[in-house]
């Protein structure tokens, strides 16, 4: 497969390509390797179609220590809602001296993206946020104030939501008048004040950031506790504000009411008993800057003017707020040690964790009773998360026939491995056949110092579909003439589109209706630019 001129020019674009043409010939190339991809941000926007002039910019104190990939300030989100940030190669972020920037997305018909960031290394992170339009079905509400120079709210803002679900809970978020606003770093927030809050659904803790696993939550005096999960939820809700200038507010410098309208049904676990008035609940906020739950002091359930039951909390910052029961777990459980007669690809095999005393399933984080995994021999799958004192079997199911194999019954927490005999499945008729895909060059050998990278990346889709899919990255192994990767992830005989580039995000080349006719997916380079 031949690809046109600009294929030609792969490792050049977007890499400050200077020219490039068909065929290479006494052009003279410069470029700059791209820089590490240090924050991958995702979007998710309401019914899945971003908005068609979504503007993106990076503000706050190290804002200017923020480039794109190819080390520039044009920050873009691709088709698929992803955003790639990177660092200047002078910005040394640590534990004490952090980067702290907020990405900021703006489009006519949308609530505005701010999304603090805070880097301590340059490890890379990978962030996950909602888009939802100003006419939004979701249960989010926004609304507005206004401070003075000094940061103080000129007057009572009081912030309702509405149910998440029909009957379900409610939040009110009530700041006093002449409270002080403050940012992360502690300076006054002044001007006009907007506060956007989504309402949680209490149903489904698998919504809340890390499925309602607290990880190790720091307690009120910052020591880490043991890993819980939440169990029966009174409300949970996600506060963000910021003024005109996108400076996010932080904290307060003296409390703010949180109330949660309680379901008539709630019921506390540590009594065996619906929720009454005077039922202490406990308070979790989460710091997505950080990745961290945190306890905070605990609310109390009293009845208001209607008589109806309220849990009402104060708090003096803003973060993601959960009001619930919580369950110990252990965060490392047994690991099942297959031996199968599978052979590799990524076969999907039914898989149900089963409480051994009562032969139920055991929902996971997701809140869902299956999960699916390869089986091939060898493989190790481990469980995590379990509740704690439950023992548990592990039942898999054969994708060819009725047979399911039960373990033995083991302690849930118990970080043993455990042998799993699948070899009674039966061997499947439609094996997968993994395909390399491979960027050839028309050389005997390549001249790797005139490379300007050692890896590029690449999504496909099926032809006619409209999500993409990222391939693994497809590296050059030195001695070689090509870059590429083993998949398991397109299939002979189907049609697919491809994009690439020398960065995330950042495919320059792309090539529609592309049939895998082989086990082998090559895309001929034609220029000689990088050979011996």
């Amino acid at each position: 497969m031949n690809y046109p001129s600009q294929i030609g020019c792969l490792l050049l674009t977007g890499l400050a390509m200077y020219a490039c043409q068909n065929p290479l010939k006494d052009v003279e190339l410069r470029f700059i390797e791209p820089l590490p991809t240090t924050v991958e941000l995702r979007l998710k926007p309401e019914g899945g179609v971003l908005p068609k002039q979504l503007v993106v910019k990076v503000v706050g104190p190290d804002a200017g220590e923020v480039v794109t990939p190819l080390n520039t300030t044009k920050f873009k989100v691709s088709e698929d809602g992803r955003l790639y940030l990177s660092l200047r190669t002078s910005a040394t972020p640590t534990a004490n001296t952090p980067i702290r920037f907020t990405v900021v997305g703006t489009a006519d018909d949308a609530y505005a993206v701010v999304f603090p960031v805070v880097l301590s290394s340059r490890n890379p992170r990978l962030f996950g946020e909602d888009l939802f339009r100003e006419q939004t079905k979701a249960p989010v509400v926004q609304a507005t104030g206004s401070s003075d120079a000094t940061g103080a709210l000129k007057a009572v803002l009081t912030t309702q939501t509405p149910s998440a679900t029909p009957g379900g809970s409610t939040t009110q978020f009530t700041i006093p008048a002449g409270v002080q606003l403050r940012d992360p770093l502690g300076a006054v927030v002044a001007g006009t004040v907007n506060v956007r809050m989504k309402q949680l659904d209490t149903r489904s803790v698998a919504q809340f950031s890390g499925n309602g696993i607290l990880f190790q939550p720091l307690t009120a005096a910052g020591q880490p506790s043991p890993t819980q999960q939440f169990g029966t939820v009174a409300g949970g809700v996600q506060i963000l504000a910021y003024n005109d200038d996108y400076q996010l507010i932080k904290s307060f410098a003296k409390p703010a009411r949180l109330t949660f309208r309680l379901i008539p049904q709630l019921i506390n676990p540590q009594k065996n008993r619906p929720v009454q008035a005077g039922d202490l609940i406990s308070l979790f906020s989460y710091d997505a800057t950080v990745g961290r739950w945190q306890q905070e002091p605990a609310g109390i359930v009293v009845r208001n003017a209607q008589n109806e039951l309220e849990y009402v909390a104060e708090v003096t910052h803003l973060s993601d707020w959960v009001a619930a029961f919580t369950n110990s777990i252990c965060e490392a459980g047994p690991v099942f040690k297959i031996s199968s007669r599978v052979p590799p690809g990524n076969l999907l095999y039914r898989c149900q964790v089963i409480d051994a005393t009562t032969n139920l399933p055991v929902p996971n984080t997701s809140g869902n009773t299956d999960f699916y995994s390869t089986i091939t021999n060898g493989r190790t799958l481990p469980l995590y998360f379990l509740p704690t004192g439950s023992r548990i079997k592990l039942n898999v199911y054969d994708s060819e026939s009725p047979t399911v194999v039960t373990s033995a019954a083991v302690d849930g927490c118990a970080a043993t491995q455990v042998p799993l005999d699948l070899s009674s499945f039966k061997t499947p008729k439609n094996l997968p056949v993994p395909v390399t895909v491979a960027l050839q060059f028309p050389c005997k050998s390549l001249n790797e110092a005139k490379l300007p990278t050692k890896a590029i990346y690449a999504q496909f889709r099926e032809s006619g579909t409209t999500n993409w899919y990222d391939l693994p990255v497809l590296r050059y192994e030195p001695g070689k003439t090509e870059f590429s990767i083993v998949t398991y992830d397109v299939k002979i005989g189907k049609t697919y589109d491809i994009q690439a580039g020398a960065s995330p995000g950042n495919y320059t080349v792309s090539q529609p209706d592309q049939l895998i006719d082989s086990n082998k997916w090559v895309i001929r380079i034609k220029t000689k630019e990088y050979c011996n």
